[in-house]
């Protein structure tokens, strides 16, 4: 029914979620969910073999979570923290990459990294 992910189908080696999401189940409590309205991707290692009870977990807590706008326009408050931590990584937020896309590390800060600075 409605209440149950299981019963949202199957297809691809992905289970259809509730919300809108679907998911890639391991053994023992071990999934990777998928929600792509709120772009985000959880992975989550329980050791907890109902799994239906860690749905319910992540759609009561989580997903309210997500507001409508981007995080970094939600957090802008956080700019500091972030800053600082950056900097202390010996990145900046110029190293990040837009939409928080995933790219490799700049030249300088891959040459920090292999040479063990921080």
């Amino acid at each position: 029914g409605p209440e149950s992910d299981w019963a949202q189908g199957y297809g691809y080696q992905f289970w259809r979620c509730r919300h809108g999401a679907y998911r890639a189940d391991g053994a023992a409590g071990q999934d990777t969910i998928v929600m792509e309205d709120q772009d985000a991707v959880l992975s989550i290692n329980a050791g907890d073999g109902d799994m239906q009870r860690e749905l319910n977990l992540v759609w009561k807590h989580l997903l309210p979570a997500f507001g409508p706008a981007a995080l970094v326009d939600a957090c802008k408050c956080h700019f500091k923290t972030l800053d600082k931590a950056l900097a202390a990584a010996g990145f900046s937020r110029a190293d990040l990459p837009p939409e928080g896309r995933v790219k490799s590390l700049p030249p300088s800060a891959a040459r920090r990294r292999a040479a063990g600075v921080r």
